[in-house]
């Protein structure tokens, strides 16, 4: 078994294909390609190809394949939409830097901290006339 790919990975030139011609297809006529039209719309001769792509597609987040079902492709993400990036906050990041710098004695993880810190902004500054 192999492992997924990671989040936000690029598609191939030919998941890039596939996925446009997909969307074509489905824009004009209201439903997913048959493996074989797809097979066609994209050049290749092999269905058993369109399967891998369509598995590398699905692997990346830009589709759904419902099994045993003809023109089961259900488009997740269009190919010109970004990855999802789940990035948390800044104030969820500043209140892990402050509970770490607190609790965790490791130089290890005080390095982890030091880094994350230097990717938050810098703090306002106190308003006129307040002390520091």
């Amino acid at each position: 078994m192999t492992d997924a790919p990671p989040p936000g990975l690029p598609l191939t030139e030919v998941q890039r294909r596939l996925l446009l011609f997909i969307e074509r297809y489905m824009a004009e006529r209201g439903i997913a390609p048959t493996f074989q039209e797809m097979c066609v719309g994209i050049g290749l001769s092999s269905r058993s190809g369109i399967f891998r792509i369509l598995d590398g597609l699905a692997e990346r987040g830009f589709i759904r394949r419902r099994p045993c079902r003809p023109r089961s492709v259900e488009i997740l993400r269009r190919s010109d939409e970004p990855a999802r990036q789940d990035v948390p906050s800044e104030a969820a990041i500043e209140a892990a830097i402050v509970h770490l710098r607190s609790h965790d004695p490791y130089p290890e993880v005080q390095e982890v901290v030091r880094f994350l810190a230097a990717y938050l902004p810098p703090p306002p500054p106190p308003p006129n006339g307040a002390s520091t």
